[in-house]
């Protein structure tokens, strides 16, 4: 008989803290082992992770993503933490809109615009995820 384990590469968590400020989210996320903290909020101020900067646009988060699955990533990096993803997205709601230029995510169809985005969205979380 052959048994064949482990054949698909592992892939990580993806998890979410939710809760009011200064519950200490962001400090329980800095424990977790090898973290490098993409911080768009500046919540991480203070604690000792280190932390992955990018230009805020959609084409530098893709560039990211492109530089951490090229082996060109830390070798101690274990864990990508968003801080936070809500803020995350309002930056590259704002780049889609002057890419676009729209004066807001509303200016067109409520619909449409967050329908253009969505594909965008999608691309980046499976990028980090990956």
């Amino acid at each position: 008989m052959t048994i064949i384990r482990n054949s698909k590469k592992p892939r990580g968590v993806v998890g979410v803290i939710a809760a009011v400020e200064g519950f200490g989210k962001t400090t329980t996320l800095g424990q977790l082992p090898g973290l490098y903290m993409l911080d768009v909020d500046d919540g991480s101020y203070g604690l000792d992770v280190p932390v992955i900067s990018f230009d805020g646009t959609v084409s530098g988060m893709m560039a990211l993503i492109h530089e951490l699955k090229n082996d060109k990533a830390p070798a101690d990096l274990k864990n990508i933490g968003i801080d936070t993803a809500d803020m995350l997205a309002q930056m590259l709601t704002t780049d889609l809109c002057n890419r676009k230029h729209w004066s807001s995510m509303e200016d067109l169809d409520y619909g449409k615009c967050w329908g253009a985005f969505k594909p965008e969205w999608e691309k980046i979380l499976d990028g980090l995820k990956n």
